[in-house]
């Protein structure tokens, strides 16, 4: 399932698996996700649901301790031929040598401990060498497995996802490719679909798994302009429309809703007129108002505030202007296409707001910016 920002997803799957424990009481369900953050969000939107309690048959975990429990700790063994001791996992940030065997332990580990970019690598060579036993196992623990931002899954992940959706557990991925800030995984393998996992499935799973861009594509959380205005970004996806149930539709001119450019010398008056604003920012080396609260785009990933002030990098300012979502580039003699600034970054910035979104930016009275913004004057 494609999910728009704001659309509810998380809800989306707690709801969903509370449905079927209701029709199936025997039911047993698996909700992963790659984040210790967005697991600890699911398990608090089970206990505000669910009368403060998570069933048991319903069980929460991360990707990387999924792949752990059940993809590499049942069958070590039979990967080497010889006993394995597993103590975890590596932090992200320690890459595995790339000199090494694939049929080496050191491929996988180094000191008892899996290379994060490894582990998935492992749980489908543990598969292979068992004729399917590791799948079949888990069709034999989980009726059902949800995956939650399944847009952050990469490499061997996507390998691994592909033989769970060639099982007889029912699979449910929900996720956003337009919020790709997040990796799960640095290996080269599939590195054409690394944050393509809409043109994965369709290409690699084409006749186990269908794609619904429909019934998550209304956000709760943004008016009409911001939605319309992130809608220009991912041009060949289903256009965003606001709920009207949630955001009003229609409301009068003089209230503060929509895209606006802001000088930076009417920061603080801007900041004063309307508030609470969160500032957005690239990085910490972006200079703001220090009065008020402040995250990077990627730590504002899946909160939602009333107005946004975003400082814009000079690529995200240049777009505003030329509307230009790609450039050409010169690599090793050759001419290639690449994203004129970071789009996913600043899609997520645009969809943090309910109903405005503030983008400091000096401009001249005949400056011209593309359809959707407005100019600010105090």
């Amino acid at each position: 399932m494609i999910a728009a920002a704001g659309s509810g997803k998380t809800q989306f799957i707690v709801n969903r698996a509370l449905e079927i424990l209701k029709k199936n009481p025997s039911a047993s369900i698996l909700i992963t996700t790659y984040t210790i953050n967005n697991r600890e969000e699911i398990r608090e939107r089970f206990l505000k649901l669910n009368n403060k309690f998570i069933p048991e048959n319903i069980t929460i975990q991360t990707w990387f301790s999924f792949l752990l429990q059940h993809g590499a700790k049942p069958y070590k063994y039979d990967s080497f031929r010889s006993d394995i001791k597993i103590d975890g996992m590596l932090p992200l940030e320690v890459k595995p040598p790339l000199y090494l065997k694939k049929d080496s332990r050191e491929f996988y580990l180094k000191n008892n401990k899996f290379y994060s970019d490894r582990i998935s690598s492992f749980a489908i060579l543990c598969n292979l060498n068992n004729n399917g036993a590791s799948i079949a196992r888990l069709a034999e623990i989980y009726t059902d497995i949800f995956i939650d931002e399944v847009q952050d899954f990469s490499s061997t992940d996507l390998d691994f996802l592909k033989l769970l959706l060639q099982s007889k557990i029912t699979i449910l991925s929900v996720g956003d490719p337009r919020q790709t800030i997040y990796s799960t995984n640095n290996g080269n393998k599939n590195k054409k679909y690394k944050y393509k996992i809409r043109e994965f499935i369709e290409n690699e799973c084409k006749n186990i798994c269908d794609i619904d861009e429909i019934t998550l594509n209304n956000s709760h959380r943004n008016c009409k302009e911001i939605c319309d205005f992130a809608s220009k970004l991912y041009p060949d996806f289903t256009k965003t429309e606001p709920c009207k149930d949630c955001i009003p539709s229609c409301h009068s001119p003089n209230e503060h809703f929509g895209i606006f450019v802001i000088k930076k010398h009417d920061i603080k008056k801007y900041l004063e007129k309307y508030p609470p604003i969160i500032q957005l920012r690239d990085n910490k080396n972006i200079p703001v108002d220090e009065n008020c609260l402040t995250y990077s785009f990627g730590l504002s990933k899946g909160k939602t505030f009333n107005r946004v002030l975003i400082y814009p990098t000079g690529t995200i300012a240049q777009y505003l202007k030329d509307g230009q979502l790609q450039k050409e580039v010169k690599k090793n003699g050759k001419t290639v296409i690449k994203n004129a600034f970071s789009i996913s970054d600043f899609y997520v910035a645009l969809t943090r707001a309910k109903y405005s979104v503030g983008i400091v930016l000096d401009f001249e009275e005949n400056d011209v910016f593309i359809d959707g913004i407005k100019k600010w004057k105090n």
